[in-house]
């Protein structure tokens, strides 16, 4: 298993005590911990990649809407 995927089933293990601890926060975890909360995203990646480098980090926005921030919406709209 990946460091990405050991982190993410780490953030999902943990996801609801995190949105208590960090509601609408972005959270960096790292080596299966949490190294840090942000209140915007680029802060997060920023820091992830100095101090981590790629591949080595996720971020996450702790909040309890997590899965109904995106909506699909399709159009029928023709291109010629």
């Amino acid at each position: 298993m990946s460091n990405l995927e050991k982190n993410l089933e780490f953030y999902n293990k943990n996801r609801i005590e995190f949105i208590k601890k960090y509601q609408n926060q972005f959270i960096l975890i790292s080596n299966e911990q949490v190294k840090g909360n942000f209140d915007l995203e680029i802060e997060a990646y920023t820091f992830g990649c100095k101090n981590f480098g790629l591949g080595n980090f996720i971020s996450k926005h702790c909040t309890e809407y997590e899965n109904q921030l995106f909506q699909n919406f399709n159009s029928r709209i023709i291109f010629k």
